[in-house]
């Protein structure tokens, strides 16, 4: 017989991975906000400081950590001929994290557990982004991108230089100017994870507000404030994948972010935009170890993101 508090707790846990897991998808190249493209983006962004949550070990969970990453992205793209279109992106990101040890209870209560169950050094990723896009009609279009991201600490030596991969096929309808639609699949390979993903797309807006929904990646809700600015809410996601030494206890870490947040959008000149918002996340780290492998959480903390990007007006 199976109790129901240990059910519960533990259902509460699994819908909270795979929710994390189910809306992971890659970040196309193509970034549209508004009614803009971002061709160059600089962004800063930091978790907030929060506490481990459901590990296997009870001296983890009285840790605090945030994570902070810095990115720059340049996105490109260009008619090959009249019906098709190549797009190209490349970014680099380098990821922090920061600890608090300051409530563990005992100096030496940690010692038992390896240091890379909780903790990882500064590493960076340049991910490089290609494909193309269809359009054999004014209604239809299909789409393939591919990415590669590389992943090393470069300097420190902490790491393994690591190479993880996506793609994803898709197919769009458009049925109005201001309504579109689409599916399509998407292969996603971390460290030691391979997923297959169906995905599917809705956009439906018009010159003051809309809807936009890439599944099983982000949605967003957008409500234009004056002709120069305006507010997004968005539920997107992020993930991030690095493999250590073959002498380490741990062989390899996934991090997915999914945040939850509100952001102010201000569009300068139609050339330059600034964003500012605050978002709730929740970060579930995966580690894979020789022993055993196990997850545990990052929440109940508040967020900020700060960006700043070059845009091209989009019609």
């Amino acid at each position: 017989m199976i109790t129901i508090i240990v059910s519960t707790n533990r259902l509460s846990n699994l819908m909270k991975k795979y929710f994390l897991i189910a809306c992971f998808l890659l970040n196309v190249s193509i970034t549209l906000a508004q009614n803009e493209i971002d061709l160059f983006k600089l962004e800063y962004e930091n978790s907030g400081v929060s506490n481990f949550s459901d590990s296997p070990y009870p001296a983890m969970d009285q840790i605090a950590s945030a994570n902070s990453i810095f990115r720059a992205t340049l996105n490109y793209n260009h008619k090959i001929k009249p019906s098709w279109q190549a797009i190209h992106s490349m970014s680099y990101s380098h990821v922090a994290q920061h600890l608090d040890l300051s409530a563990v209870i005992g100096e030496t209560v940690l010692e038992s557990i390896p240091d890379n169950y909780y903790a990882y050094p500064n590493f960076s990723q340049i991910s490089l982004r290609s494909g193309v896009i269809y359009e054999p009609t004014d209604k239809w279009s299909a789409t393939l991108l591919g990415s590669v991201n590389f992943t090393d600490d470069f300097s420190e030596d902490k790491l393994n230089p690591n190479l993880t991969w996506l793609t994803m096929a898709y197919l769009e309808r458009r049925q109005s100017q201001n309504l579109s639609y689409g599916f399509g699949l998407s292969i996603i390979q971390l460290e030691n994870k391979l997923y297959f993903l169906p995905s599917a797309s809705f956009k439906v807006q018009n010159s003051k507000r809309g809807l936009e929904l890439l599944f099983p990646e982000k949605i967003r809700v957008w409500q234009k404030i004056n002709q120069k600015d305006y507010l997004e809410a968005a539920i997107k996601v992020q993930s991030l994948s690095v493999e250590y030494p073959i002498e380490n206890e741990v062989k390899g870490l996934d991090i997915y972010t999914i945040k939850a947040g509100i952001e102010y959008n201000l569009i300068w000149e139609e050339f330059i935009k600034l964003n500012v918002g605050i978002n709730l996340p929740i970060i579930l780290n995966s580690v894979n170890s020789t022993t055993n492998n196990f997850e545990f959480f990052q929440q109940n903390s508040i967020g900020f993101n700060l960006g700043l990007s070059i845009i091209l007006p989009y019609e």
